[in-house]
């Protein structure tokens, strides 16, 4: 389900102005996320072949907590980084496990570790800091290290905690009371992604809370609890940014009614000055299509004129997570639902319907004339939750299906066309709309692959400052434990991928920087980290041509430096 928001008129919607929302809906119930990776699991892999893992070869869960390089060290170079490259690459990511209870963590449910490449004149330094130091203290003292996959804890259950990440312990008390933290620890946990935002770094999760970080020690500072400014419990590690520099971010709200909301934070609007703090609004805010669930956003889409929101079948509860149906499938539909800001208030009531599947992350959103075009990385059901169990990912077992990209196209103006009318749609793609009802479209993904081989990629990045929310041609990603990992560029419109691969490594999100001046839209650098898989050789980052996909140069470790696992992080010039 899409929500989709016109971009320039600062009004909160209120339930009271529902008038004004394009309502989706759905046949579709709220299902218990737990169930769904749990029945999903069902559902066999093997697309991409089949692999073995032995659990003593993963690196990066061997990363303890005395390793971290909290003095910058100097890497060996080898190659040539284009002078114009200076600034900081930040990466953040759960790279800090218990190698005693590997057995019952999921890869989203270790301590945050965060990184930094300082990149100047040809040379690069590296430094590395814990940033959940104190959760993982607690955890010792505890005795208890990470949450188990079934989301309890063995001195602690907590019935909302959950395979994703553990970020679902915000719920609606059952005597109506305000959604409150389950646990101290989770709240110190922010290990998923790193932005700047005006003169700050901020570490992010999927909980309100934005963890200021020093740029330079990597030690943690204030923090941003934007529970406590909005009607906020719940936003994406992954916000969007302006061309003022304002910050974007979707928020879910537990308390009745369960809402989407969408934040705007200009720049140093998160500075500890409360009359500063005034400045973060909420941009739009609409109602979930459950009356006690909301869907599970890791992300959320962003085009000139719109905001999108996938409102997905995996669903979190307010009540402790709800569990509805029987099927052992997942639920029968995914929506998009558009919703949209008009300055003459007319009713747009248009409701798109889709398949299921399930999505971490949007690739781009762009407007293109009465049409918004939507990329996802998605899977056709829940198995990536479970695929990714610290059990299954250190296990001999099958490759873990990554996902595809897919294109929707939603059209925008439907009125005259008949029930069963196939829409018109653009010619570059294969993506179809039909109406299927009064107001009620059927969307049709163009899956983009090469001759029906299916392209796997997740972690998809662009050219951001060039692309973002603009029709554009190229994603970079990963093949994300995959039989062969690998770095993938896909040509949206050759539909073709080239690779960059060294036996033995394990490469992480490519993050895409231009070169100053330039014109074309792959004319930069990419710079990936890349983890030997044993251990027996060290780690280093990887300098690629954007253009040509080749490698220009490489920053290796010094012999002894211990690189953790990352998830997601971000370049900034100099």
């Amino acid at each position: 389900r899409h929500l989709i928001l016109e971009k320039g008129k600062s009004r909160t919607v209120a339930p009271t102005l529902r008038k004004e929302i394009l309502p989706v809906v759905t046949n579709a119930g709220p299902r218990c996320a737990r169930e769904m990776a749990a029945q999903g699991a069902e559902v066999k892999n093997g697309a991409q072949g089949s692999g073995t893992r032995d659990p003593t070869s993963v690196t990066w869960l061997m990363f303890q907590s005395e390793l971290e390089t909290r003095a910058p060290v100097d890497t060996i170079v080898t190659g040539e980084i284009p002078n114009w490259l200076s600034g900081t690459l930040y990466r953040n990511g759960c790279g800090l496990f218990d190698k005693e209870t590997t057995s019952g963590t999921h890869l989203f449910e270790g301590y945050g570790v965060l990184h930094r490449y300082d990149v100047k004149e040809g040379h690069v330094k590296y430094t590395s800091r814990i940033l959940d130091r104190e959760a993982w203290l607690k955890a010792v003292k505890a005795n208890r290290l990470a949450v188990a996959e079934d989301g309890t804890t063995k001195e602690y259950p907590d019935p909302c905690v959950t395979t994703f990440a553990g970020t679902a312990s915000y719920f609606k008390q059952d005597d109506g009371s305000e959604p409150d933290r389950a646990d101290e620890e989770e709240e110190d946990k922010t290990g998923v992604n790193i932005v700047e935002h005006g003169d700050k770094v901020f570490a992010l999760t999927e909980s309100p809370v934005m963890q200021e970080v020093d740029p330079v020690t990597l030690a943690r500072k204030s923090k941003v609890d934007l529970q406590k400014l909005l009607s906020v419990h719940m936003a994406t590690a992954h916000p969007h940014f302006g061309k003022d520099g304002s910050m974007y971010n979707l928020g879910t709200a537990f308390a009745p009614p369960n809402n989407y909301n969408i934040i705007m934070m200009p720049p140093h609007s998160l500075d500890s000055d409360k009359e500063v703090l005034k400045r973060v609004k909420l941009v739009a805010s609409v109602q979930s299509r459950w009356n006690f669930s909301i869907s599970y956003s890791h992300s959320f889409g962003m085009s000139e004129k719109h905001f999108i929101i996938l409102e997905q079948p995996a669903t979190l509860s307010t009540m402790k997570i709800l569990k509805q149906g029987g099927s052992g499938k997942v639920a029968p539909a995914t929506v998009f639902k558009n919703f949209d800001l008009h300055p003459d208030d007319k009713v747009v009531a248009t409701q798109y319907l889709a398949n299921p599947c399930f999505t971490f992350h949007f690739v781009n959103c762009y407007d293109d004339g009465d049409y918004v075009v939507v990329d996802l990385a998605s899977y056709d059901n829940l198995n990536i939750i479970n695929d990714l169990s610290l059990t299954n990912v250190t296990t001999s077992r099958e490759d873990v299906v990554t996902a595809t990209v897919r294109r929707y196209v939603l059209p925008l103006k439907i009125d005259k066309h008949p029930v069963g009318h196939n829409l018109p749609t653009l010619p570059y793609t294969t993506a179809r709309a039909k109406v299927v009802s009064p107001g009620v479209v059927h969307l049709t993904p163009d899956y983009i692959c090469k001759k029906k081989e299916k392209i796997y990629i997740e972690l998809p990045r662009i050219n951001y400052e060039k692309c973002a929310g603009r029709k554009y041609r190229y994603v970079y990603g990963t093949s994300l434990f995959t039989k062969v990992h690998r770095l993938i560029k896909l040509d949206m419109e050759k539909r073709t991928p080239v690779y960059w691969e060294e036996e033995g490594y394990d490469p992480g999100e490519p993050v895409f920087v231009p070169r100053p001046g330039a014109t074309e839209e792959d004319d930069g650098v990419l710079m990936s980290p890349v983890i030997h898989l044993t251990g027996e050789k060290p780690c280093f980052l990887l300098f690629l041509d954007a253009a040509t996909f080749t490698e220009i140069a490489r920053a290796t470790t010094p012999p002894g430096v211990r690189i953790a696992m990352s998830f997601h992080g971000n370049f900034y010039q100099k």
